[in-house]
C-alpha cells in the first residue's frame, strides 16, 4: 500500500475508529497479559498430561479419526500448494 494511502486511512481511523475498537471500549474489554496466556497455557498441557517442553505423541500412536483428519489436511495443503504454484 503507498504511503498516501496508509496515511489517508489512519486519518480516517482517527474519526472513525473500527467497530471492534470501539466495542472493546465500550465493554471494558482489556486483553490478557502474557503471563495470564502462560498460566493458561501451562494448565492447558497439565489437563493433557504434558508439560512444558514435553514432546508431542506420535500421530501413528493417536486414534484413527485423528490419523485420517491430519491425512486429509495434509492432502488439502499440498493441494492448495499445487495451485498456488501453477499462478
Amino acid at each position: 500500500m503507498p504511503w498516501p494511502e496508509v496515511v489517508e486511512q489512519l486519518e480516517y481511523w482517527a474519526e472513525y475508529p473500527p467497530m471492534h475498537l470501539l466495542m472493546r471500549a465500550y465493554v471494558g474489554y482489556k486483553p490478557p497479559s502474557p503471563e495470564d496466556i502462560e498460566r493458561e497455557n501451562a494448565a492447558g498441557m497439565a489437563a493433557l498430561g504434558l508439560r512444558p517442553g514435553a514432546k508431542v505423541p506420535k500421530l501413528s500412536k493417536a486414534p484413527a479419526y485423528l490419523q485420517a483428519a491430519a491425512k486429509q489436511l495434509k492432502e488439502s495443503l499440498a493441494e492448495i500448494a499445487k495451485e498456488d504454484g501453477r499462478n
